[in-house]
């Protein structure tokens, strides 16, 4: 009998400790990758602007090049990524050169970027929408 009981109890502290091991730490979520070829346009004041945006990722951090062929303009930068969330400044040159900022979300099941564009250069300040698919 006092075999018996000593037995259980061993079971029973064995099942114990198996209980208190420390669980397997949790992978990081995997960094969405942003980086390819987008066609698509900017709205600014009533005006559509058709575009081409490059975007360039190394890890959460981004480039970018935003070529419109129509008004001869090419505007380059850089920006970041945050979740779903991606922030890309820009400069562009010409006659009069200024800065575009978009801010925008990325929806993964169909890689679309959109969100809305602040723009400042020579003219003053503009505000607009922007709509980008990845090709």
């Amino acid at each position: 009998m006092r075999l018996l009981v000593l037995a259980t109890l061993g079971v029973v502290a064995l099942n114990g400790c198996a209980g208190t091991s420390k669980p397997e730490p949790v992978p990081p979520s995997a960094v969405l990758s942003v980086s390819g070829v987008f066609q698509g346009s900017l709205e600014i004041e009533g005006d559509r602007v058709d575009g081409t945006l490059q975007v360039g990722q190394d890890g959460l951090s981004l480039t970018s090049r935003l070529t419109a062929p129509d008004f001869d303009m090419t505007a380059d930068g850089s920006g970041t990524l945050s979740g779903r969330s991606v922030e890309l400044t820009m400069t562009y040159g010409a006659e009069c050169p200024g800065t575009a900022r978009l801010v925008g979300r990325i929806a993964p099941q169909t890689m679309s970027y959109t969100g809305r564009i602040v723009a400042s250069d020579c003219t003053g300040d503009v505000e607009g929408s922007f709509s980008f698919q990845r090709a």
